[in-house]
């Protein structure tokens, strides 16, 4: 995301999604990586694995 070098959507919105996400590239670029930095911080692998693996089917 922070080399792309054009106009367009990102939404990570889906259900399966453990951070909900949406933004325009290059306008939201700095909110976007901000987000993505706070949620690689604060959360280990192992917490994204146990969420991915004990979400229920839709």
């Amino acid at each position: 995301m922070e080399n792309l070098k054009l106009n367009t959507c990102f939404a990570a919105m889906g259900a399966s999604n453990a951070f909900q996400l949406r933004g325009r590239l290059p306008e939201d670029r700095e909110k976007l990586l901000k987000a993505l930095d706070r949620i690689i911080s604060e959360f280990s692998e192992r917490e994204l694995r146990h969420y991915r693996e004990t979400l229920p089917h839709l």
